[in-house]
C-alpha cells in the first residue's frame, strides 16, 4: 500500500518564484545579493513577524531532522549543528535555512492534508515548494543569469554546486566552461 503524501495549496514555480522576489524585496536585497540568513534569522523576520521566534535546540532533540517550520506559529528550529554550520557559511545549512525560511512564508497557517496517491503533484508538495523557494530566494534569476560560470553563481550566492547546477537546469542557463590554465607544453 502506498504510504499517504503531504498536500498543501497548489504552487507553480513562477508562484513560488514572484513570493521569493517580493520576500527579498522586503528585505531590502536587490538580484545581485547574497542573503545574510544569520541576521535575516535573528533579527530581520521578527521585524516583520512581531511573534517569530528562532529556536536552537540540541542536536539530539530533533532525531537528525535538519530544520523544522512550526505551521501554526511562526518559528523555525534548527539543530545546534546546523545553526554552528550556518554561522559558518556552510552552504547546505545555508539552502536548509532558506528552505526553512520557505516553510514559513508558503505554508505557516495553511492546513497538510494526507492523500495515498498513485501519482504524487510536486506542485503540492511541501516539500518541493520549500526547495524551490529556497533556489529562488537564494539565486534570484536576474542575478543569477549574469553568472558567467557555475563558480562565480557558487561565489556570489553562497551555494553549493548541486544547487547552483540544479538551479542552472531549472532555469535552462548555461554557464561558459572554466577555463583553467593548462602547461605552456605543446602536446601531439
Amino acid at each position: 500500500m502506498d504510504d499517504p503524501i503531504r498536500h498543501v495549496r497548489r504552487r507553480s514555480k513562477n508562484n513560488i518564484d514572484e513570493l521569493s522576489r517580493a520576500v527579498r524585496t522586503i528585505f531590502g536585497l536587490g538580484d545581485d545579493d547574497r542573503v545574510a540568513l544569520i541576521p535575516l534569522l535573528e533579527f530581520g523576520i521578527e521585524a516583520i513577524l512581531e511573534d517569530f521566534r528562532l529556536e536552537i535546540l540540541p542536536d539530539a532533540e530533533l532525531h537528525g531532522v535538519e530544520g523544522l517550520t512550526d505551521l501554526t506559529k511562526p518559528i523555525i528550529r534548527l539543530p545546534e549543528e546546523v545553526y554552528n554550520r550556518l554561522r559558518q557559511s556552510c552552504t547546505h545549512a545555508r539552502f536548509t535555512a532558506a528552505h526553512e525560511l520557505g516553510h514559513l512564508f508558503m505554508h505557516s497557517g495553511d492546513s497538510v492534508h494526507y492523500a495515498r496517491t498513485k501519482h504524487a503533484d510536486e506542485t503540492t508538495d511541501p516539500e518541493w515548494q520549500a526547495n524551490q523557494f529556497a533556489a529562488c530566494f537564494l539565486m534570484p534569476e536576474a542575478g543569477f543569469r549574469k553568472c558567467a560560470t557555475i563558480q562565480e553563481a557558487m561565489q556570489t550566492f553562497g551555494v553549493g554546486y548541486r544547487a547552483a547546477n540544479a538551479r542552472a537546469r531549472s532555469l535552462g542557463h548555461k554557464f561558459r566552461k572554466s577555463t583553467k590554465k593548462r602547461g605552456h607544453g605543446m602536446s601531439r
